[in-house]
């Protein structure tokens, strides 16, 4: 599990949407989890809403992030299933393709992240052996 430092808890608290923070834990605002889930089903991927709320990945974690959606989307469709209203599960429905899409879409995302951190560290290994091989 992702700790925070004591500046990151600081500027996480700063956010209108945490609640609180501790070195292990975020307590999002109901508000937050409800824009989350309104931009989620619109066709925006979590990282992105994450990130224009503040919280970028490098930051918050993408484990943590996958895990407030699956829970979030989860709790949703529960209350989905419980309310007699049709026109939300018609609209659910409806976005079945959006949310495959967004699954590939968060795929492709994911997969460049990876891709950019391994070329870092590839870089910093070639630093470090030839620094080791100049010595």
């Amino acid at each position: 599990m992702t700790k925070f430092n004591d500046a990151e808890v600081a500027y996480l608290r700063g956010l209108d949407a945490v609640d609180n923070v501790t070195s292990t834990r975020i307590i999002y605002s109901k508000r937050f989890k409800t824009h989350f889930l309104h931009e989620y089903w619109n066709g925006k991927s979590p990282t992105e809403i994450f990130r224009n709320a503040g919280m970028p990945v490098v930051i918050i974690g993408s484990k943590r992030i996958e895990r407030c959606t699956y829970r979030w989307i989860k709790d949703g469709r529960d209350k989905d299933i419980a309310s007699s209203d049709n026109e939300k599960c018609e609209s659910n429905g409806t976005n079945r393709e959006q949310r495959s899409e967004q699954i590939l879409i968060e795929t492709r995302e994911v997969m460049e992240d990876l891709s950019e951190a391994l070329l870092k560290a590839e870089k910093i290994i070639e630093m470090l052996t030839s620094e080791g091989l100049s010595r």
